[in-house]
């Protein structure tokens, strides 16, 4: 039973990294995942041949011998693959998401600014008015000329 844990153990690590190469293939849509897609399976199918090698009846000690061993190898090389798989999806994750946030924010900055110079276009008596320390109101004085609520120019009725 102890000469199938590693050929067994290999088969699910390889199996395991079939499956997160495809899933971020699919999920980043990316071309990015084929290399490590076929180099997961063309470990998949090296552990296979180690398990039917192991599990053989016909299969001499020579052969069992050398598939114990490539087994071992096997196991470590799909545990390091395992790991880079996972590493180098998270490092691109990560890029994604960063991304993504400074699109927001371009967004953002570029939405606000365009709604604050809608907003400044408009002549309120909001607006701060130059040259105003100066300025004193007397009675013939159109307060909409001059000073501190001064628009652009108001219609003037004929009354």
């Amino acid at each position: 039973m102890a000469e199938y844990i590693y050929p067994l153990a290999t088969l699910v690590l390889d199996f395991f990294c079939v499956l997160l190469c495809i899933r971020y293939a699919v999920k980043r849509r990316s071309l990015v995942w084929v290399f490590p897609s076929l180099l997961s399976l063309t470990l998949l199918m090296g552990s296979v041949i180690c398990l039917l090698a192991t599990a053989s009846a016909n299969a001499s000690t020579t052969v069992s011998a050398i598939a114990s061993y490539l087994s071992i190898f096997l196991f470590v090389a799909s545990a390091i693959w395992l790991m880079a798989i996972i590493a180098f999806g998270l490092r691109m994750k990560s890029r994604l998401n960063k991304a993504a946030f400074e699109e927001a924010q371009f967004l953002s900055k570029r939405s606000f600014s365009l709604l604050k110079a809608k907003v400044d276009r408009r002549p309120t008596a909001v607006h701060a008015v130059s040259n105003t320390t100066g300025f004193v109101p007397s009675p013939t004085s159109d307060p909409y000329d001059a000073g501190p609520v001064r628009t652009l120019r108001p219609r003037r009725t004929a009354l």
